[in-house]
Formats: structure tokens, C-alpha cells, sequence
């Protein structure tokens, strides 16, 4: 399901009344409305459908995402929708840029756009004169070179003007950006830049995972990952991490260590202590760790610090890591999987940005697209290759129009459609330079070249309009600064070849399943695809609330949750009411006396308990150790399974397992909720029994509420077949994922189910546990409070 799908999911759905109902606003405000397409208008014609007033803000002269749907020709409509009963106001102020980019503005697009469905009005400025011309057209002679050596001249050029600009101290780097409508020849302006020293960061959503320092880790992620993989070995040993020379490569290679230098003998050395250490880690703990241990074991970021442009290297490190956590969070868990996870990203043609510099260290040029800055300001612009055509031509057999349907060659539509596009294409493109014009907040810098210029170019169409522009309303600089020191005649400027591979087959090494992924996944294997696998919300129905002096009036997950809270951390009953009050703070609460009354007789029956007193003298019991909220990750076979366990006791013999529950439900209800949590108890054995390397003797769950054990059947405490069973279930998922949702299979659970609404089909229900209390407590509820 793509979003274009979830798109056109959603207009269907909304065309049901019940579901329309579930969402009944007074007020309905959409922003950046010109990007909308037709399908996105007709679902905001559906929620306001109802009488909701509807806002609407948004700039026709920017709506530049043709390309992905957006269509101009909705504003327009749904702009005189608007104004047969409503109002059209025009915000006229401009408070961005000086007056004279304004007048240059006005006057490049009151031409540009003449004739064009949105129209165009002028802005005024709200800022004072500069008192000087504020557009530069630099203009850089090249009139018999080649296209690639001629951008290569204009972009150093460019190069030239920065440095000037920053020499004599009217801006700083991080002052100026350079636009591009698109990246494909934007290596040959990074290269101006380096040669003439100055820092920049590429923001473009290219280049983050080539970058060198990006690729030293990835090939340690290679190495870790296999071993007999001699190029990621070398490519590691090469980089800053050793800094072996390509000779000590070499004696390497020919297992002759003792011909190394001194120094590179100790580096050498030292790999093969942090591979081994990197490598029993990367086996048990998440990737974010492996990664920070890596970066601090070999010190690579002070080595990279020095380099040039090491800070920018240092930031796309700090991005890597960052991204690695978020891949955590995502249940993308070792070090393994995220390699593979980015390698695919890669093969796939994902984009990705270098990371901004941090503002300690942010005095950067910043290259990016127009569409990346849409929406941003900068005090200097500049906009390069303008020579460049501005129009995309359709050449294919078929072409597609909502108006016209499928069109093909040879047709007369065809030529009509064709027609139609370019002129479409040619519209955008007018929009798309009012973008880069008006992100100037000081100084704009337009840079053409003089020789060889599209016809549909925009130096083209700002050449037509400068015949009758006012002279002071820009300057001209010929592009013929010096160079600091003479170099070598251009040659021909190569294009970098990037080589194609196969798509990969899956691989499931060390795939991380949660404790509470497989609890839920014996449950009800639907729910886990629907869940996990598609990544649905959940979606819980909303119940009327009924005031009674017997009844709480938290929710189930509220009350869950400063339960739970208290009891982990309480060691004196005599801290109740000062933990209950900090636990609901947590919760972003403010008890009323009734409320915390309630919550503390709820508690105190576990305070009067044995088990409260064992926990609470755990320190007088030398025989035992007492872990609480015990995190883990344990391998079994080729998967990792990680949770969370509320109490562990570790004796000389054996081991004792305690999970709390806050379930609001009766004794008599104990062994049938009980027994739900049968696979949790039964994981969190087995991963004690593996970690610590005893038997289990119990594995219980504490349901705090009618204050009662609920014990796992001794049966299922054996670890060894919990494992087998274990990564029978782990493989059947993961052969699932490529069968798809009829691998996943229906229970007859669905009453408690926070996905039923999703699901195509009902089955029968079980009774609500909890009914009686007006709370509605969900199978998952207990794990996802934690």
C-alpha cells in the first residue's frame, strides 16, 4: 500500500456516514493548499461535509509538486468556491526581503505570469531600502566551451564571489545557500567549492551514504557481519580507524605482520582486539551501543576531526548514530539487520542529505533544492545554471492526463496532451524560480553563462524582460574573478558512473522480535500483522464516562500506569502517598482525593503481602538477588527476543520470575486472564534461564488488583523447548511476511482487539474482562503502558 492508496482508501471510507461521523470538526484549517491534488480536495470536501468551517492558506505562485499530483488548477477552484460565500484576504506585506528584491520581483513575475490562471499580485516590503541594487546577474564568459566545462567555469565563478563576499566580511558562510532546480550536475559546483576551500554541506537528499566517513562504518558493519569479507577488512584498515598504508596492507595480505611499521604493527594489533569485542557485542546488544562502542574504542571521530571538512564528517557520523536509535526504536535492533536495512535504502535509491552542522560549527555554505527550500530563508542566494533547460519533455509511447485518460502516439490526443503538458511543465517552471527569487532575504545572485542558452531557459526568459526592466533595479558582474593561484587549462569535466547490482534476497540473520510482539502473535496472528507488520494505529473506541463512588474514573492505561509505577519503585509503605502523587505526575495528571484514595487501596493489599515483604528484605536475603525492571536481549537461533522484566530473584540453584499486572479484575477472573499471559511468562523464563544460566523455578504474573499470583505451568519452564518452540514461531512469521495477511489468520478474540475495525471479517467474541468496572482493558493493554 502506497500513499496514493492510502489516499484513495481514504476517500472511500469517507464516503461511508459512520465513518464520516468519527470525524466531525467545527473548523477545518489546510495549509500550503496550492500542493493539493484533486483526490486530496475531494477528501476535505467529505470532512467539512458536515458544516465545519473551512480555512484554507496557501500561495498559487508556489505550487511547485506537479510531479507528484499537485495540481495548481484546485486552488484556483476552490478559491472561487470560497468566495461565493466566504472571503478572500491577500497578504500583501512582504517581511522577508529588502524593498529592492521586491521591485525585482514584481517585475520579473508581473511579466512571467501574465496570462496565467493564478494570476499575480505585487507585494510590498515591510523592511527598509538597502539603497543599492540587491540583485547581481553574474556572468560568466564561456561562450565556445562544452556544457560541463562551461558550468565547471561558472561554478567556480560562484566559488570566487563567496569567498569575496566572506573576505571582506559582509556575510559568513552559513549566511548563503546555493539553489539548484535539480542535483544532477551539482557535483561539479562541490568541487569548485573544495578547490577554493570553502565548507559546505550538501542538504540535496544525496550523497549522505557515499560520503567517505559514512562508508568507513558501513564497511566495519560489513566486516562485523562476515568476517571472511576481505574488502570491507581492508577498507577498514585503510580508514581512520587504523590508518594501515596500502604497503602494510600488503605484508598483511601475505600474512607477514612482522614487516609492518611499529606503529602500524601496534594498529594492527589493536584491530584484531576491537574486532573480537565489537563482535561478541554485536551479538547481544542493540546497534546504537555497538555503534558508540565502535566510535570510542577506536577514537575515529578525534581522527576525523582533523581531516578537512572534518566537521562536516563528524556531524554525518553523529547523524549515522542518530539514525541507528531511531532504527531501535522501529524494532530494527542489531547491528546486522540495520546494515541491511541501510544497504537496501541504498540499493533502492532512498536520498538522504548530509547532516546540518550543529550551530557550534555551522558556518557552512548550504547547497540544496528549490523544493528543499521551500518555505526557508536565506540572506544570500545563489541561483546557478540557469542556462539550463526548464522543461521536462514527455517523450514516451503513452502519455497520462486526468482530462484526456491514456493517450498514445500516433493519436491526435496525443499531440493535443503533449501540448498540454509542456504548457503545464512551462507554468511550474515559472513558479518553481518565483520560489528561489523570493527565499532572498539581502542579496540574490542570478548566474548565467554567456554562450550557448535554452530556449525555455530562465536565463532565456529574464534576457527577454531585461530590455525594458529598470537598470537600477539589478547590477551586472562578469564572472572573470581570478583564481588563487593559476591552474591547469580545463579539460572535460567526467561524469561519475554509478554501477547498477541485482536486487538482494531477503536475509533474516538476527532478527529482533519483543516479548510483547510474540505474546500478541500467539494471541492472535491477525492482530500481529495488522499491527507489526503494516504498521496500523490503533484505534480504541471511545466510552461515555459513568460517575459511581465504586468506579474509577482514570482510564485503564492511566490507572496501569501509576500502579505499575508505584509498586517497581516503592520499598516503605510508609512512601504510598508521596509515590502515587509523583507517578501521576509522570502520567501528566493532577489526582482529585477520591481519585488517589482509590489508587492507594488498590495498592495497599500488595504492601500487606508476602511477596511486597520478601521484595522489601531483599537486602537481609543473602541467598538471593533481587533485579527489577531487567532489560535483555537474548539470541535464540538466528533471532534476538528482548523485554522487560518487573522482578527477577537469581539464587545459588535457581531463579524466580515476577511480572505485575493492573488488570481491574475479581479473583475468579485470575486463571482465565492468567493464562493470556501464558507466552509472556513463559519468554521471560526462558531468557533468565539463558542469561543467568539456572533453572526457573516459577514464573509468575501479580495481579495487584484482587492482589493475587497467577503461577506458570511448571511444564512450560523448560527452556529448551521453549526455544524450540520459540523459533518455530519466529521462522512462521517470517515466512508469513512474504505470503502475506493469509498467513496470519483470524482468531476468535476480536471483542478486545484494538485492530478489529480494520479486519474484513467478524467472528465470535469472548466476554470483556473488566466490564463491570466501565473500563476497557485490551489484551495489550499491560504491555503497552510499560
Amino acid at each position: 500500500v502506497d500513499f496514493n492508496d492510502l489516499e484513495q482508501l481514504t476517500y472511500v471510507l469517507l464516503q461511508d456516514p459512520v465513518v464520516r461521523a468519527d470525524y466531525s470538526f467545527e473548523h477545518l484549517m489546510v495549509d500550503e493548499f496550492q500542493d493539493t491534488n484533486p483526490l486530496q480536495k475531494k477528501i476535505i470536501d467529505a470532512l467539512v461535509s458536515q458544516g465545519a468551517n473551512l480555512f484554507v492558506v496557501g500561495d498559487p505562485k508556489q505550487s511547485i509538486y506537479r510531479f507528484r499530483g499537485a495540481d495548481v488548477g484546485v486552488f484556483v477552484r476552490a478559491k472561487e468556491e470560497i468566495a461565493a460565500t466566504g472571503t478572500n484576504v491577500f497578504l500583501e506585506k512582504n517581511f522577508r526581503s529588502r524593498p529592492e528584491l521586491i521591485d525585482f520581483a514584481n517585475a520579473l513575475f508581473g511579466h512571467l505570469l501574465e496570462g496565467e490562471a493564478i494570476g499575480f499580485e505585487s507585494s510590498s516590503a515591510a523592511k527598509a531600502p538597502a539603497g543599492k541594487p540587491c540583485v547581481t546577474i553574474l556572468r560568466t564568459p564561456a561562450e565556445e566551451l562544452p556544457a560541463g566545462e562551461a558550468r565547471a567555469l561558472e561554478a567556480e565563478q560562484i566559488a570566487l564571489k563567496i569567498r569575496d563576499l566572506v573576505t571582506r566580511g559582509e556575510y559568513k558562510y552559513e549566511d548563503i545557500s546555493l539553489l539548484f532546480r535539480a542535483m544532477t550536475s551539482v557535483h561539479i559546483y562541490e568541487k569548485a567549492l573544495k578547490e577554493v576551500g570553502i565548507p559546505y554541506v550538501n542538504l540535496s537528499g544525496r550523497g549522505f551514504y557515499s560520503k567517505q566517513e559514512i562508508q568507513d562504518i558501513l564497511h566495519y558493519f560489513r566486516w562485523l557481519e562476515d568476517p571472511a569479507d576481505q574488502v570491507a577488512r581492508f577498507a577498514v584498515l585503510r580508514s581512520p580507524f587504523y590508518l594501515i598504508s596500502d604497503e602494510g596492507l600488503f605484508w598483511i595480505r601475505q600474512d607477514r605482520s612482522d614487516r609492518l611499521r611499529s606503529e602500524e604493527r601496534q594498529a594492527w594489533e589493536k584491530s584484531k582486539d576491537d574486532y573480537e569485542y565489537l563482535r561478541r557485542l554485536a551479538r547481544h546488544r542493540p546497534a546504537p551501543e555497538v555503534i558508540t562502542a565502535l566510535l570510542e574504542r577506536t577514537d575515529y571521530v578525534v581522527s576525523t576531526w582533523h581531516l578537512p571538512f572534518g566537521p562536516q564528517k563528524v556531524a554525518n557520523v553523529e547523524k549515522l548514530l542518530q539514525q541507528s536509535w531511531e532504527l531501535f526504536a522501529r524494532d530494527v535492533y542489531t547491528i546486522f539487520e540495520q546494515y541491511r536495512f541501510l544497504r537496501l535504502m541504498v540499493q533502492e535509491g532512498q536520498q538522504e542529505g548530509e547532516a546540518l552542522l550543529d550551530a557550534e560549527h555551522a558556518d557552512v555554505v548550504v547547497l540544496r533544492t528549490i523544493h528543499g527550500a521551500k518555505g526557508l530563508e536565506f540572506p544570500v542566494v545563489f541561483l546557478p545554471d540557469t542556462n539550463a533547460g526548464s522543461v521536462r519533455t514527455q517523450s514516451g509511447a503513452v502519455l497520462y492526463h486526468p482530462e484526456f485518460g491514456l493517450t498514445y502516439k500516433g493519436m491526435n490526443s496525443y499531440e493535443v496532451l503533449k501540448e498540454q503538458e509542456k504548457r503545464e511543465e512551462i507554468s511550474e517552471a515559472k513558479r518553481l524560480l518565483y520560489v528561489a527569487v523570493t527565499r532572498a532575504e539581502e542579496r540574490f545572485y542570478w548566474c548565467a553563462r554567456d554562450g550557448k542558452t535554452m530556449k525555455n531557459s530562465w536565463w532565456a526568459w529574464l534576457q527577454d524582460i531585461l530590455e525594458w526592466m529598470p537598470q537600477d533595479f539589478y547590477t551586472e558582474l562578469p564572472g572573470t574573478l581570478l583564481p588563487p593561484e593559476e591552474k591547469p587549462p580545463h579539460g572535460k569535466v567526467l561524469q561519475p558512473e554509478f554501477p547498477s547490482y541485482p536486487s538482494l534476497e531477503p536475509q533474516y540473520n538476527q532478527v529482533s522480535f519483543s516479548v510483547t510482539s510474540l505474546m500478541n502473535y500467539a494471541r492472535c496472528p491477525r492482530y500481529y500483522y495488522l499491527r507489526y507488520i503494516l504498521g496500523m494505529p490503533e484505534r480504541k473506541e471511545a466510552k461515555p464516562f459513568k460517575e459511581s463512588p465504586s468506579r474509577p474514573s482514570l482510564s485503564g492505561t492511566q490507572r496501569g500506569n501509576i500502579v505499575h509505577r508505584v509498586c517497581e519503585q516503592i520499598k516503605d509503605p510508609a512512601e504510598l502517598s508521596k509515590l502515587v502523587d509523583y507517578a501521576a505526575t509522570m502520567e501528566g495528571l493532577e489526582l482529585d482525593a477520591r481519585q488517589k484514595r482509590q489508587l492507594e487501596e488498590v495498592i495497599a493489599p500488595y504492601l500487606q503481602s508476602a511477596f511486597f515483604q520478601r521484595v522489601r528484605g531483599g537486602s537481609q536475603l543473602p541467598e538471593w538477588n533481587i533485579y527489577q525492571e531487567h532489560d535483555f536481549m537474548v539470541p535464540a537461533g538466528d533471532f534476538l527476543v528482548n523485554g522487560l522484566v518487573d522482578q527477577v530473584f537469581v539464587g545459588e540453584r535457581s531463579i524466580e520470575v515476577v511480572d505485575f499486572k493492573s488488570n481491574w479484575i475479581r479473583r475468579d477472573q485470575v486463571l482465565q486472564v492468567g493464562a493470556s499471559y501464558d507466552v509472556q511468562l513463559r519468554l521471560y523464563a526462558w531468557a533468565m534461564a539463558r542469561e543467568f544460566g539456572l533453572p526457573v523455578a516459577n514464573s509468575e504474573a501479580y495481579f495487584l488488583i484482587p492482589n493475587q499470583l497467577y503461577a506458570l505451568e511448571k511444564g512450560l519452564l523448560d527452556a529448551d523447548q521453549t526455544e524450540r518452540w520459540l523459533t518455530q514461531t519466529c521462522s512462521a512469521i517470517i515466512r508469513g511476511t512474504e505470503e502475506g495477511v493469509e498467513a496470519f489468520p483470524i482468531t476468535s478474540d476480536c471483542s478486545l482487539c484494538t485492530q478489529n475495525s480494520y479486519c474484513m471479517m467478524q467472528v465470535g467474541v469472548q466476554p470483556n474482562i473488566g466490564e463491570d468496572t466501565d473500563v476497557e482493558v485490551y489484551w495489550g493493554e499491560e504491555e503497552e503502558i510499560r
